[in-house]
């Protein structure tokens, strides 16, 4: 069937055969370039956003969660307290903005149940955490520098005040002299006043308040030594009763007003730590916890998208290079068929030509060429020889009859054909 098909038509063949690959290999090119925009746009524009989300998130948080424990720090200083407030607001702007950026991503029903549990948890921390800067915002404003050495100090007061009036208790009944005492400077509320430098108010008016007793109470505890000295033990006794005693009682009152408006603080520092530890701290957990299981997804499910990818785009690039190949060997073979189609056309043309022309020498005009021993656009090349061959041979043949009908005496007929 192939041998008798036209040139042009097996030319054809060849060429739509050609076309037929060059579509093949485009086919693969597109799908390979189709999935890989689909999974890189998996990539840029779900897992790879998502990740960038939840890590501001995290970031976010974490800055928040390290502002608010040095914020527990006694005695901070005022620039250091202030840049962590600065730190909570960059934090939760970071994080509300990492928020934003993944909540605008579509999401699988199990990432997006996930992320609801994460969000709840995430509000709880920071509901928690307005409660702990609530107190904290109290605690500033009490004003009073590091608490705990505040109340050590209000401790020592007393205990000095309570020991100095002991020993000017026994001078006055047994007639120990002692040293110290008589300074108001020297004892433990001087330390106190060097280290209270606040505005707080209630602190401040009790410190005025007992300012005054105390120098009484030193001064008069200098007179008693005195007295004691002098003998004048009655004397002593009055100055004891009368002065000692009243300065005593409103250093002690002024003491306690103190001690409690820094325990009132240590109240409110330690919910404030409660607060932290506590609530905020188990909501904190827990959306870490499952801020880390989203992050997993999304990291698994870039590498699943780039490794998909991958193996898309070496399918792809196998697909090419065994079509091209075989394109190339079937395009070769088409070719090495169709020029020895062709030589054997020619071939069989020339062969058919050569045999009529070796009848013709040897007088066999009647020998004629045969048209379907060669390719359909050959045979008029053939069916041309033949009808030449009727043409020439024709008038010969007449011409020989009436030659040999003359020979025999017989006068034919005029010949009347046209040649």
């Amino acid at each position: 069937m192939f041998a008798r098909m036209k040139t042009s038509t097996k030319t054809f063949i060849g060429f739509m055969a050609a076309v037929a690959m060059l579509l093949i290999v485009g086919g693969i090119g597109y799908w390979g370039v189709s999935g890989l925009g689909k999974h890189i746009h998996h990539i840029t524009q779900e897992h790879n956003p998502a990740i960038a989300g939840l890590n501001d998130i995290n970031n976010g948080t974490q800055m928040v969660k390290t502002a608010m424990r040095t914020l527990m720090i006694p005695g901070i200083s005022e620039s250091l307290r202030k840049r962590q407030h600065e730190n909570i607001a960059s934090g939760r702007k970071l994080y509300q903005e990492g928020r934003e950026l993944y909540e605008s991503i579509e999401k699988q029903a199990d990432e997006a149940e996930m992320w609801k549990q994460c969000s709840d948890h995430l509000a709880k921390w920071r509901e928690a955490n307005q409660q702990a800067l609530a107190l904290q915002k109290q605690i500033e404003e009490a004003d009073l520098g590091d608490i705990d050495t505040m109340r050590q100090l209000c401790e020592q007061f007393r205990g000095d005040h309570w020991q100095a009036l002991a020993r000017v208790v026994r001078c006055v009944s047994q007639g120990e002299l002692f040293e110290g005492g008589d300074d108001h400077t020297a004892c433990a509320f001087g330390r106190l006043i060097a280290a209270a430098t606040t505005t707080n108010p209630t602190f401040n008016n009790l410190l005025k308040e007992c300012d005054e007793p105390h120098r009484q109470f030193h001064a008069a505890i200098k007179e008693i030594k005195q007295l004691v000295r002098d003998g004048k033990t009655e004397e002593a006794q009055r100055v004891l009763h009368e002065k000692v005693e009243p300065a005593s009682q409103k250093t002690q009152v002024a003491i306690a007003g103190m001690t409690s408006e820094v325990a009132r603080v240590q109240k409110l520092m330690a919910e404030f730590k409660a607060t932290v530890f506590g609530a905020a701290r188990d909501s904190q957990l827990q959306f870490e916890t499952l801020l880390t299981k989203l992050r997993t997804i999304n990291d698994q499910g870039n590498a699943k998208e780039t490794e998909l990818a991958m193996s898309q785009s070496s399918s792809a690039s196998l697909l090419v290079m065994v079509v091209l190949l075989l394109g190339a060997a079937t395009s070769t073979a088409f070719a090495l068929i169709l020029g020895r189609n062709i030589n054997r056309s020619l071939k069989n043309t020339i062969t058919q030509a050569e045999q009529l022309a070796a009848a013709a020498v040897e007088g066999k005009l009647d020998t004629r060429g045969n048209p379907e021993s060669v390719p359909p656009e050959f045979r008029p090349i053939i069916t041309g020889m033949n009808d030449t061959l009727d043409a020439v041979i024709g008038p010969l043949n007449v011409a020989a009859g009436y030659v040999d009908r003359i020979s025999k005496g017989d006068i034919p007929e005029k010949i009347t054909d046209e040649y």
